[in-house]
């Protein structure tokens, strides 16, 4: 699967600039990052926690664990998207979001009105998290 949105991900890159881009998909990488979800991950023929796979000096020689700031829990360390292109380090752009904090823009997107949204959260059915003021 990550392949594939590699492939698509390159190919609107190309479609955009005119250009194509080398891309670049590990299958240890593959396998951690799915890992993460399932918390247990399997390496070559031999069986390896999650905590053991992460401390494989293959996971640090290919920079894949990348560290972003999360606005309630600091400096976190996630598994970076194993997927590379044009061989760029990769970087952590921002962290997760919250939860619901894209909640509202997304439903106004789908063609959800404010007050449809409304009546979602008020029947709990979604949560909306409002934005948070930037720090001067």
């Amino acid at each position: 699967m990550h392949a594939l949105s590699g492939i698509l991900a390159a190919l609107i890159e190309r479609q955009k600039t005119g250009q194509g881009i080398y891309l670049e998909v590990a299958l240890m990488e593959t396998a951690l990052h799915f890992a993460r979800t399932v918390a247990l991950v399997q390496t070559a023929s031999a069986g390896r926690t999650l905590d053991q796979a992460l401390a494989h000096p293959q996971v640090s020689a290919r920079g894949l664990i990348v560290e972003s700031e999360h606005p309630v829990l600091g400096t976190v360390k996630n598994v970076g998207l194993p997927v590379r292109f044009g061989r760029a380090p990769r970087e952590a752009h921002r962290s997760a979001p919250l939860l619901g904090e894209h909640t509202n823009e997304i439903l106004r997107e789908a063609g959800y009105s404010v007050e449809q949204i409304l009546h979602l959260s008020q029947d709990g059915i979604v949560a909306i998290r409002a934005p948070q003021a930037e720090p001067a």
